[in-house]
């Protein structure tokens, strides 16, 4: 009985880790987006994009970066980013626009994450 007891807490303590180191981890959260809204007339757009996370202390560099088919562009970067940050681009573009896209990284050791997705207009 005495040896059902041990493995029983040994096995206990172990689930109660686990659960605990994924608990940690479903707090942390990572966004991104991109948009445009149309400015004036003649088909020019302000664009904004940006790259965040919250509660995130593995990540040490978040970038953001977009582009609009007349050429216009942007990149920022932060490095070293907090475990709370973001990070976001701003411009008008040159021209007229009809469709861009933005990427956005997130850089921890040894590994990496990244999303391209195209910019909504509105």
């Amino acid at each position: 009985m005495k040896n059902f007891f041990k493995k029983s807490l040994a096995s206990l303590g172990v689930t109660a880790f686990a659960v605990g180191a994924f608990s940690t981890v479903s707090n942390a959260t990572i966004a991104w987006d991109s948009d445009a809204s149309w400015y004036g007339s003649g088909g020019r757009a302000n664009v904004y994009a940006y790259t965040s996370q919250s509660n995130e202390p593995a990540n040490y560099k978040i970038t953001v970066y977009a582009e609009t088919n007349d050429g216009s562009q942007k990149y920022a970067q932060k490095n070293p980013a907090s475990a709370s940050d973001s990070i976001s681009v701003s411009f008008l573009t040159a021209g007229p626009v009809s469709s861009g896209f933005s990427e956005h990284e997130w850089v921890m050791s040894g590994e990496s994450g990244f999303v391209r997705k195209s910019i909504d207009f509105h």
